[in-house]
This record gives C-alpha cells, structure tokens and sequence, in this order.
C-alpha cells in the first residue's frame, strides 16, 4: 500500500504537507501495516489506541 518512498521528504522535518489524518494513516500503515488502518477508518480512536498502541510499541 504505502511505503517510505512515496512519504515526501519533508516528512522528516515534521512538516507533512498533507492533512494530519492522513499523515497519521500513513505513517500508521508504514509502522504497523494495512491492518490496523482499518480502525482509522472506522474513526474510533478507543480502538486504536487500546487494541493498536501495543502493538504499535512492539514494531511492525
């Protein structure tokens, strides 16, 4: 889906220049996969954070 090519290099400078949601959906794809982006699909921040931080912490 994603990967770090298609992420534009001011990215690094914490400057994204896309919208936050979408920087977030795509930074959550590259570190954890097309799974978990389906919670940021539904919107449900709960979800994400109690069922997707952990293993978000642990790495891809």
């Amino acid at each position: 889906m994603t990967n770090f090519r298609t992420i534009p290099p001011s990215m690094k400078d914490g400057l994204p220049p896309v919208p936050f949601a979408s920087t977030l959906r795509r930074f959550l794809t590259v570190s954890t996969g097309r799974y978990w982006i389906s919670f940021l699909n539904t919107g449900d921040l709960v979800k994400i954070f109690v069922i997707g931080f952990p293993h978000f912490l642990r790495g891809p």
